[in-house]
């Protein structure tokens, strides 16, 4: 993974490249490793590559340094920031030419499985000059076109020109791990790894505040909905698409979304019981999850794991240990005091398999986020959903600090696998909807944490209401989601007349989303399309590379395809992931009830950082949207009543004042 930037115009030439070398300069803490630029003339289809002060001497003897000859006259320029995990040798620098100069590529992300696709190629009599993917990417295009991006697994963010075609390409990979943000202004596409490097090259006064994102984030937590940010302007490329631009024609929004081409979607139909026994499908389910992680413990830098003591990174872990060579490290957090503290749970999978892994434990501080909230917040780029995200980065630091650069997380396992309780009540409306009754109830009464919220009488209440189609009955007991609002705006009191009247109020009489619905839209645009941009911006801070076996595309058609029955079964989430592993995990791990997540002291927190969020939020009081004023006010009545819209209009006061206004936190 790196970070790419760049700009084309086909009724501007420039002469300067000053303002790429800046642009990608910004992307820096995505790839410390190497630099590389390359400007076009499209209409004399000349150009020239330039290093920078990064770049491996080697390469500074062979071709101009921007900082030194940035004058040539060009409508297209590429910039690029690179981290090497794969041919860490400097024949991985970018941009790409093709052996006969006539294909340049950018590319962010990686090709889990670029040594099958090489040999592929090679047996079609095509040669390679390294062992990197990215060259795997480009010959896959010539051999191919853009049907290569159905072979790649893994995230791709690419653009590519095309010299006999005069043709520009964009594509992200099937789910969007790798991010990739454009605009399109005054005739000039921008395209970069993130908001900041299209802002460094088009000003960030000709952008102007989503007020639709704002009020959906504050009020439901939503974010990104539909490839949007919280710039009216910028967008993402979506995901499992690629588009062209013709390179004699000005660059337009509607060009460029006229001709969006989707390569992949969720499969649609699901089997039944009778199609697929479970025992098949479990055993399926385990080579295919496997050959996952195999795949992304490839590297030619330090590999680690993610350790939580969690089921998905557990399982990603026994999985590692019964296939990869040697011993591996594992990274683990520890939060002493803690009523919940999962590394008990860690620590047994680790004693499983001493002879495999380096068992590493990492003990944040409470003070942590302050420490580096300055950056953090620069970095994020936008208002994210909770302050715990930075211990993630936090542990990456130490783990990146012990050298390494590659960590298989276990992200997508609650999506994919339905562990979010999320998933229960639209479960049983898919089973209502099959008129499956007698398994209905025995869900319904056997889901042992819905005992403490649920009584029995309101369990045959909840029963009665699914037998007779009574949605509003039910509609409570769905969690809140894009598919299904809550009704209760808590931003609103809050907010400022204008935004109020501005912003579309969200139909709350939608109807209920049954099992699949609701995993297409938690693994597509609702929420996996935020975690991809939050934790990658998040990660690429350090920078470390996050590989999640959970999100790879073959996992995900053969999970689509199966009966929720055999993700949920009688009360039980992760069902087929719970047998399918249980040979390899501690029986503690594999059959927990209980599913805990990183533990938060929110009450601790919020009460220890009051004085300094007050102090932030005082000084950014004009904010148009948010009263903050009475946020201060009603401080400590939030964070006991409602901490995650606390937080949020924290984190909007936070963004507004760091990356709107750019004035320093601290």
């Amino acid at each position: 993974m790196c970070g790419i930037t760049g700009y084309f115009s086909k009724d501007r030439a420039w002469t300067d490249l000053s303002a790429l070398y800046k642009a990608t300069s910004l992307l820096s803490h995505r790839g410390p490793d190497d630099e590389g630029y390359a400007a076009f003339n499209v209409q004399t289809r000349t150009s020239i590559s330039y290093c920078g002060p990064d770049s491996p001497a080697s390469l500074k003897a062979g071709m101009p340094n921007i900082v030194e000859t940035r004058a040539f006259e060009h409508h297209l320029a590429f910039g690029f920031r690179r981290f090497s995990v794969v041919d860490l040798s400097e024949k991985g620098h970018q941009p790409f030419w093709s052996a006969d100069r006539n294909v340049c590529l950018l590319f962010n992300g990686e090709i889990y499985n670029h040594v099958e696709i090489r040999r592929e190629l090679e047996k079609l009599g095509r040669s390679f000059g390294t062992t990197c993917d990215t060259e795997v990417l480009l010959v896959g295009y010539q051999q191919w076109g853009m049907e290569i991006l159905k072979r790649c697994n893994g995230p791709i963010a690419m653009v590519l020109y095309d010299k006999l075609k005069n043709r520009l390409f964009m594509a992200r990979d099937r789910v969007g791990k790798a991010p990739l943000y454009f605009t399109v202004r005054g005739g000039i596409l921008y395209w970069g790894s993130e908001i900041k490097s299209i802002f460094s090259m088009a000003g960030q006064s000709a952008f102007s505040i989503n007020e639709q994102a704002v009020y959906d984030y504050l009020n439901y937590g939503w974010r990104d909905l539909g490839n949007t940010t919280f710039w009216n302007e910028v967008q993402t490329l979506p995901a499992a698409s690629w588009t062209q631009i013709d390179l004699s024609s000005t660059p337009s929004l509607n060009g460029i979304q006229s001709n969006l081409q989707r390569y992949w979607a969720f499969p649609q139909e699901r089997l039944e019981t009778r199609d697929i026994p479970f025992s098949e499908a479990a055993e399926q389910f385990r080579d295919l999850f496997v050959d996952a992680v195999r795949i992304r413990a490839r590297a030619d830098a330090k590999v680690v794991f993610s350790l939580s003591g969690g089921l998905d990174s557990s399982s990603i872990v026994a999985a590692a240990a019964n296939i990869v060579p040697g011993r591996f490290q594992t990274y683990s957090i520890k939060f002493p005091g803690q009523p919940y503290d999962e590394e008990i749970f860690a620590r047994t999978v680790y004693e499983r398999y001493p002879d495999k892994i380096d068992y590493q434990i990492y003990t944040p501080q409470s003070s942590d986020f302050w420490r580096v909230a300055d950056d953090f917040v620069w970095l994020a780029e936008e208002p994210f959903h909770w302050p715990d995200i930075e211990q993630f980065q936090a542990y990456l630091r130490q783990a990146r600090a012990d050298g390494c650069k590659v960590v298989l997380v276990g992200g997508g396992g609650d999506e994919l696998l339905a562990g979010y309780d999320d998933y229960f009540f639209p479960f049983l409306l898919h089973l209502r909807q099959k008129n499956a009754l007698l398994p209905l109830a025995t869900s319904l009464f056997s889901k042992r944490r819905l005992w403490p919220r649920y009584c029995i009488r309101k369990r045959f209440k909840i029963l009665n209401a699914f037998i007779h189609g009574d949605q509003d009955f039910l509609r409570p007991y769905f969690a809140a989601s894009f598919l299904n609002r809550s009704g209760k705006e808590a931003a609103n009191p809050y907010l400022h007349k204008e935004i109020l009247a501005n912003a579309a109020q969200r139909d709350a009489r939608s109807p209920l989303p049954d099992f699949s619905t609701l995993a297409t839209d938690y693994m597509g645009d609702h929420l996996m399309n935020y975690w991809m941009r939050n934790t990658e911006k998040a990660h690429f801070g350090v920078p470390i590379e996050s590989r999640r076996p959970y999100l790879d595309y073959r996992l995900i058609d053969f999970v689509f395809t199966l009966p929720p029955e055999y993700i949920i079964h009688q009360g039980w989430t992760k069902y087929i992931l719970r047998k399918s592993m249980n040979q390899w995990l501690p029986k503690k791990v594999a059959w927990r009830r209980v599913k805990q997540g990183m533990p938060f002291n929110t009450e601790a927190w919020f009460s220890h950082a009051k004085p300094v969020i007050e102090s932030h939020l005082k000084t950014v009081q004009d904010n148009p949207f948010l009263n903050v004023k009475q946020i201060v006010q009603d401080y400590d009545q939030l964070f006991r009543k409602d901490p995650y819209f606390l937080w949020r209009a924290v984190s909007l006061g936070l963004w507004w004042k760091r990356v709107v206004l750019q004035r320093p936190l601290a």
